[in-house]
Parts: C-alpha cells; structure tokens; sequence
C-alpha cells in the first residue's frame, strides 16, 4: 500500500517553481505493502511529496464541493474483515489556489 500526496511544481524537481496542481494517489487496499525505508529516502529526494506512507493498507476518500477538495488517506491493519475499522491518517484540503495544504 502506499498513499502519497504531492504539490506539482510546473517545473519538476524546482521548488522555487510556482505550484500548478495537486496529487493524491494511492495502490489497491490489496496490494502488498512497499518498504518505508525506499519511501522515506524518495521523500527525502523530492520536496513537493508531502505524504509517502507505505505501512498501512487502505484506501483514499476525496470530498469534493465547488469550493474544494480534501483528500483523505484511510488506513485499516484487516483487509479481509468486512467490518475492520478505518483510521483517517491524515487530511489535506486543496481550495482557492493551487497545491494541497494539510488540514
């Protein structure tokens, strides 16, 4: 599993580049977990990643209104339990201007 959300610079890898958009991803609720190590040292290498999380499976809940959007990554430790209980992880809101903002 991994949730991710990023803020796209309108040129890839400058930080000084005017925020364009926003990315919210993740992998199936199935799929085999990735190690947080890789992820922390690709975290490490590319500032616009705000969240790299592989520890947990889930899923990811978008809300969206005219007004914005807010992503949030929801993690469960049973995948096979119909009724295993979800955790928001955290909670990002994109509104009024490009790029995500932790909510």
């Amino acid at each position: 599993m991994r949730f991710s959300v990023a803020n796209l610079n309108r040129v890839a890898n400058d930080a000084k580049s005017p925020v364009v958009a926003s990315e919210f991803t993740t992998t199936s609720i199935t799929s085999q977990p990735v190690a947080q190590k890789a992820l922390d040292e690709r975290r490490s290498e590319n500032p616009s990643l705000l969240l790299l999380d592989g520890s947990h499976r889930g899923y990811l809940r978008l809300d969206i209104t005219r007004e914005r959007l807010r992503g949030r990554p929801g993690r469960t430790r049973r995948r096979q339990a119909a009724q295993a209980r979800a955790r928001v992880q955290a909670s990002y809101v994109v509104s009024g201007r490009p790029g995500s903002q932790r909510a």
